[in-house]
């Protein structure tokens, strides 16, 4: 089996300004919001992207990457089973399926076992340190540890949780008072739009 590697999209938000991302070979999906800060945004698969981060945003897929088709062989059952691949798209989640909707899932190769569930659910959850604290382990998808996200204001936490054009912006600041050691409770989030 061939090695197989992220695959690179340019996201075309609604006002026309592109952003650069990838599809990893789990399904995952990541977009540089702001390189200069590497500020991203991901998401499980590009469609959550899609739906909750960049509505009304399309993708554009470079011209020299096949977008065919998954590709998984399926396993043989018999002899006399033609061979056949996997027809859904790329970097799908859960089984694959042939042109006839025949289902089956991937494989694990002989002596290797299977991830338990935990370990499965580990992958999950990207842990990486709070950029506040930078003791506290943060979640995918929370811009700070718990503890620090509830020493912010009131005001403070709901301008961050607001999706909009100015999302990234609101972000920005909140980096940037962190880079000057603003105490917690003293943060204000600009822009108020």
């Amino acid at each position: 089996m061939t090695a197989v590697f992220a695959r690179p999209f340019r996201l075309i938000q609604r006002n026309g300004e592109p952003l650069d991302g990838a599809v990893f070979p789990n399904g995952r999906a990541v977009v540089m919001d702001d390189p200069d800060w590497g500020i991203c945004s991901g998401a499980r698969t590009l469609d959550l992207l899609l739906a909750h981060s960049y509505h009304g945003a399309h993708i554009e897929w470079p011209t020299d990457v096949p977008a065919e088709h998954c590709g998984h062989p399926k396993p043989p059952f018999s002899e006399h089973t033609p061979p056949t691949e996997c027809v859904l798209r790329p970097h799908h989640q859960g089984s694959h399926a042939d042109e006839h909707g025949t289902r089956w899932w991937q494989t694990v190769p002989e002596g290797e076992q299977p991830p338990t569930t935990n370990e499965a659910r580990r992958g999950d959850h990207t842990m990486t340190s709070c950029p506040s604290c930078r003791t506290e382990p943060k979640e995918s998808g929370l811009y700070l540890c718990r503890t620090c996200w509830y020493g912010l204001t009131t005001e403070a936490r709901k301008r961050l949780r607001r999706r909009d054009g100015q999302a990234v912006a609101r972000l920005r600041s909140l980096h940037t008072q962190l880079g000057q050691r603003v105490p917690l409770a003293d943060i204000r989030v600009m822009p108020d739009a």
